[in-house]
């Protein structure tokens, strides 16, 4: 398990996924006991489960030769034994993104310049919405509010984030246009607390901040107390933002909580000399 992070956790709140990074191997943590198991998916890039409870799993496979070359990739639904059940989507170009409805009936991918959706039980797959250019690859981040999804788009100048109704597929920019000027390579991410937003700006080399948005859309960056730098937005809490902070490099790194009205932070895993400390954290959707 030391060289695994955390990458879903089941909506009954009894599961969490661990993901291996190599070897095609993901670990199931009963939270309720401890207990850990293996499960195989072979030729493995990304895991999540599916909604409401987690009951099946979702996984994004690379699509190998015989020679090893990869041709493309696959969204696949799984039993929780890592059996496949049915292939929801398949790419040969862009990475495969995904986000799944509350009832778990739907399921958001991403598509060249909007978003698509397709059935959990696989088939057709339909555009929702197209906001960008053809050659702008945007995808699913999370649920904004009950009816909207915060989608990520890949445009020339860096990373735009928007607004889709889920029902309808309109759609408004939440940030500024990547590029020259303040927004630089834009936002990959944002959450709100409150009437406000917060962003995570992409910084370069990997390097994120946190800012506070405008209602045009371009943002500030804030000062958050211990920041080791790399600042990565996990999740609210009341009127307090959950943080995972690092170093450039990574390590050491800490995990707590930013409280943006008295604009103090609380540790919660504290960053500790000559340790990795929190290499990944997720918020209960």
């Amino acid at each position: 398990m030391n060289l695994a992070d955390a990458v879903a956790w089941s909506g009954d709140g009894r599961r969490a996924l661990f993901d291996t990074f190599g070897g095609g191997i993901a670990i199931e943590m009963d939270l309720t006991t401890g207990v850990t198991r293996r499960i195989s998916v072979p030729n493995l890039f990304t895991i999540g489960y599916t909604s409401p409870t987690g009951a099946n799993l979702v996984a994004v496979q690379d699509i190998v030769t015989a020679d090893g070359t990869q041709t493309g990739q696959q969204l696949v639904r799984l039993d929780r034994a890592g059996k496949p059940q049915t292939q929801l989507a398949q790419a040969t170009r862009a990475s495969l993104r995904w986000l799944y409805s509350a009832d778990g009936a739907s399921v958001y991918l991403n598509g060249p310049g909007g978003l698509r959706v397709v059935s959990n039980s696989g088939g057709t797959i339909r555009d929702l919405a197209t906001f960008e250019t053809p050659d702008t690859d945007c995808g699913p981040v999370a649920w904004w509010d009950q009816h909207t999804i915060l989608a990520e788009c890949l445009e020339t100048g860096g990373d735009r984030l928007w607004l889709v109704q889920a029902a309808s597929g309109s759609a408004k920019p939440l940030t500024g246009a990547p590029g020259n000027g303040p927004v630089g390579a834009g936002y990959d991410n944002a959450l709100q607390v409150g009437g406000t937003v917060f962003a995570e700006h992409l910084e370069g080399c990997g390097v994120t901040s946190v800012h506070r948005l405008s209602p045009t859309g371009v943002g500030a960056r804030i000062a958050i107390p211990g920041s080791l730098s790399n600042d990565h937005l996990i999740g609210t809490v009341g009127g307090k933002i959950a943080i995972a902070s690092s170093t450039e490099c990574g390590a050491p790194s800490w995990f707590g909580f930013y409280d943006p009205a008295t604009n103090t932070t609380q540790k919660i895993v504290p960053d500790v000399p000559a340790e990795l400390g929190v290499q990944a954290a997720l918020a209960f959707p």
